[in-house]
C-alpha cells in the first residue's frame, strides 16, 4: 500500500497546500536508499504538483511506470496520473485507457473512491475525444452515478450531475442543465476539490445566462474567491467576457481545457456574427463525423477538427485576426515570409474549396462570413 507521506501529499497538493505538499515530496527525494516504490511515489507526486500548476502537457507519462512495485494502489495511482497527463495533451483515447487500467487496479485495492472517480474520467475522456455520442454518454453516467450512491461516493455523484448538467447545455436544455447542476453543487461544494466547485459554479452561471437571467448568473459567481487554480482562469474569464460582451485571446491562457474552448468559441462565434448586423448563415460542425451541414442538413463539407484547416476556423471562430498572427500560430517553426504567405494562401483555397466562400477579408483582418456552432450529436 502507498506510504503515509505519499498520501498525506496528495491531499495537500488537492487542497493547493504547495509548501507542504513541497515539503513532503523533498522529504521522499532525500531518503537514503529508496525502494522502487518510493521512486515512483515522489514522481507521482511530483507530477500531480506540476499538473496543479497548470503544466500537463509539458509531462512525459513515460516517465510514470506501474510495473515498477507489485502494490495495487500505487499502479492505480500511475495509471490514473497518466490519464491524466495524456488528456492534457489532447490524446483522449491513450487518456481513456489508462483510466480504464487504473479503474480495475483501485477495485482490487478496495479504494471506492478512487475506483469511481476513474470510471467517470473514462467517460469524460472519451466524450471529449468524441469516442462515444450522447446517449452513450447519458446511459454511463446514470451507471457510475448509481454506482456512487451504492458505494457511498459523494465526489462522484455531484461529478456525475454535473457532468449530465453539460449533456443537457450541449443539448440546447438549459432548464434541465441548470437544475442538474444546482443538485450537483451540494455534492461538489462538500467533497470536491475547490477548484471543482468554482467550475461547477461558472457553469451553473453560464446556464442561467443561456435562460437569459443574468441576476442568478451573478449569485453564483459572488461565491467564487479572488485567487482561483489556473484551470479555472480561463472559464472565469470566458463567463466574465460573455456578460460583458468582450472576446478573448486563447493564447494568453496556460490551461484551457478543451471543454471550455469549445464553449468559448460557440460564444465567440454568435458573438462576431451579432457584430456584423446581419443574421449570417449557420453552419453545423458535427465533432463524431467532421461534418459541416447548413440550416437545411445539406452537407458542405468536411473538415477535422485538428486539422490545419480546422485550427484555422477555430482561431476565425474566436475572433477577426490578420494574416501575420494567423501563420504564426498555425505555423510556428516556419520564420520565411514567403514560406508562410504560400502556406497561408494554399491553406485557405483549400478550405474554399471544400466549404465554399466563407472566409472574408476587410483589407486587414481575416474573419468568417458564417457562424458555426459545435455539435457531437449522431447525425
Amino acid at each position: 500500500m502507498a506510504t503515509n507521506k505519499y498520501t498525506q501529499s496528495v491531499s495537500k497538493i488537492l487542497v493547493s497546500d504547495s509548501a507542504e505538499s513541497l515539503d513532503l515530496i523533498r522529504s521522499l527525494r532525500d531518503q537514503e536508499n529508496p525502494d522502487a516504490q518510493q521512486v515512483l511515489e515522489q514522481k507521482l507526486l511530483s507530477f500531480r504538483l506540476a499538473l496543479k500548476n497548470g503544466r500537463g502537457s509539458e509531462l512525459d507519462p513515460n516517465e510514470l511506470n506501474p510495473g515498477a512495485t507489485k502494490d495495487s494502489f500505487t499502479q492505480a495511482e500511475a495509471h490514473f496520473v497518466r490519464g491524466i497527463v495524456f488528456a492534457h495533451k489532447n490524446n483522449f483515447s491513450e487518456a481513456a485507457t489508462e483510466m480504464f487500467l487504473a479503474s480495475g487496479l483501485y477495485e482490487k485495492a478496495q479504494s471506492s473512491e478512487k475506483y469511481c472517480l476513474s470510471l467517470f474520467n473514462e467517460l469524460i475522456f472519451k466524450s471529449n475525444g468524441n469516442l462515444i455520442n450522447t446517449n452513450e454518454e447519458l446511459a454511463q453516467l446514470a451507471l457510475i452515478v448509481s454506482k456512487a450512491e451504492s458505494l457511498t461516493v459523494p465526489k462522484v455523484v455531484g461529478l456525475g450531475l454535473r457532468q449530465r448538467s453539460y449533456v443537457f447545455q450541449n443539448t440546447k436544455r438549459p432548464q434541465a442543465a441548470l437544475e442538474e447542476i444546482k443538485k450537483a453543487l451540494v455534492f461538489i461544494e462538500a467533497h470536491c476539490p475547490s477548484s471543482d466547485y468554482h467550475l461547477a459554479l461558472i457553469h451553473a452561471a453560464d446556464c442561467a445566462l443561456d435562460l437569459k437571467m443574468p441576476d442568478q448568473a451573478q449569485v453564483h459567481l459572488s461565491y467564487l474567491p479572488t485567487d482561483l487554480d489556473s484551470r479555472v482562469a480561463f472559464p472565469f474569464a470566458y463567463i466574465n467576457a460573455r456578460i460583458k460582451g468582450d472576446l478573448l485571446i486563447t493564447e494568453q491562457f496556460s490551461d484551457v481545457s478543451e471543454h471550455w474552448k469549445l464553449r468559448y468559441e460557440d460564444y465567440a462565434a454568435r458573438k462576431i456574427s451579432s457584430s456584423h448586423g446581419a443574421e449570417l448563415q449557420t453552419l453545423t460542425w458535427n465533432l463524431m463525423t467532421h461534418t459541416l451541414f447548413d440550416g437545411n442538413k445539406r452537407i458542405i463539407g468536411k473538415i477535422k477538427l485538428k486539422s490545419l484547416e480546422g485550427q484555422f476556423l477555430q482561431l476565425l471562430m474566436s475572433k477577426p485576426a490578420n494574416k501575420d498572427l494567423l501563420c504564426e500560430v498555425l505555423w510556428p517553426e516556419f520564420a520565411e515570409n514567403q514560406t508562410l504567405d504560400d502556406r497561408f494562401f494554399r491553406l485557405k483555397a483549400r478550405i474554399t474549396q471544400k466549404l465554399g466562400e466563407i472566409v472574408h477579408f476587410d483589407g486587414s483582418n481575416y474573419s468568417l462570413k458564417c457562424r458555426i456552432q459545435f455539435t457531437k450529436r449522431s447525425t
